[in-house]
């Protein structure tokens, strides 16, 4: 009967072992979820702070007067921006002035004055101070075409006169400051219309990293 008693143990065990051969147990899987929202967010807060925002320069102006761009460049301040006040010459064309060279005497200019105004010219003058002393003005024009044609007009009639350009020097005012696009932008809107904002290009780029 004990003989009996082993030789059915002996047979539970093996097939017990032939079936695990068979048909082994299978191995749990892990599913990984997506991150969430909030894990997302704190991966970008994380990036952001190790690798801070990249300020740039901009340029906003120009500016005609140094009072209005004093207000601005304390109204930047006030924001907390690195701002500087530049200033600019700017050369302003007037128009295109014809003239003939300057005659040797006061009295020889007033003749050719009554000269011209028999052949028809009108609007002219003797000029009587500069390096241009008894010259004859003949007009300005604000395009250059026009002054052109005049020019070929007195040709015609023998006369040969010559075009300069008057120009005006201009003092603007720019103020360059550092910021990020968006703050640029937001500055621009809260100051007058007119101005234009640009990136300043003199800028080094090591000037532009935060400290």
């Amino acid at each position: 009967m004990r003989v009996l008693f082993f030789l059915l143990l002996l047979l539970n065990i093996v097939y017990a072992l032939w079936h695990t051969q068979i048909h082994p147990p299978a191995v749990p899987t892990t599913v990984q979820n997506p991150p969430s929202s909030s894990e997302t967010q704190l991966r970008t807060l994380w990036l952001l702070h190790e690798r801070p925002p990249v300020l740039i320069c901009h340029a906003i102006g120009p500016f005609r007067f140094q009072a209005s761009a004093q207000h601005a460049l304390t109204h930047l301040r006030t924001r907390g921006l690195e701002a500087e006040l530049r200033t600019v010459e700017k050369q302003e064309t007037l128009g295109y002035r014809v003239y003939l060279p300057p005659q040797p005497t006061r009295e020889q200019a007033r003749k050719l004055v009554s000269r011209l105004s028999e052949q028809g010219i009108e609007d002219l003058y003797v000029i009587t101070e500069g390096e241009k002393n008894n010259a004859l003005a003949l007009g300005v024009f604000s395009q250059h075409a026009r002054a052109q044609r005049r020019v070929e007009e007195l040709k015609r009639l023998g006369h040969f006169a010559e075009i300069e350009t008057r120009t005006l020097t201009l003092t603007m005012y720019w103020i360059d400051f550092k910021a990020l696009p968006e703050q640029a932008h937001t500055v621009k809107a809260e100051l007058p219309t007119q101005l234009n904002l640009l990136q300043a290009p003199h800028c080094r780029p090591s000037d532009t990293e935060p400290r």
